[in-house]
């Protein structure tokens, strides 16, 4: 049997998530993370687990990405983790302020930075998702 490389993985978990193969993204992003992928492969989980509808795991891994991208010094990898548990919380939880504080660090991560798709993604966000 041949050993799959985590690069092979992490192109198996977003093409499943392109296709809507969530399960199998969630199996493909869950075999990288172990194998130590790390701030992509939690990413890429949190998002398998958001249309699963599994609050938990989506969390934990999209903090888990959060953290990650952070510590890589990624600050547009740490604004789409930040983005997408701003949005979590609302739709998740309920939580409109724990939103606005995950929106907030979104802001502070790249307001200063060049004009991004990860700008783009916080401002529709928030428009979607007043406070």
């Amino acid at each position: 049997m041949a050993v799959v490389s985590v690069v092979d993985l992490l192109e198996t978990g977003r093409a499943a998530l392109r296709a809507g193969d969530w399960t199998e993204a969630r199996r493909a992003f869950t075999e990288a993370a172990e194998r130590g992928a790390g701030a992509p492969a939690f990413e890429g989980l949190g998002m398998a687990a958001h249309w699963v509808d599994d609050g938990d795991v989506l969390f934990s891994a999209l903090e888990d990405a959060y953290r990650l991208y952070r510590a890589a010094a990624d600050p547009h990898g740490a604004v789409r983790a930040a983005t997408a548990l701003a949005t979590s919380s609302v739709l998740f939880r309920g939580e409109w302020a724990v939103a606005q504080g995950w929106f907030g660090r979104g802001h502070r991560l790249i307001d200063a930075l060049p004009p991004s798709p990860e700008h783009v993604r916080l401002a529709i966000s928030e428009g979607l998702i007043p406070p």
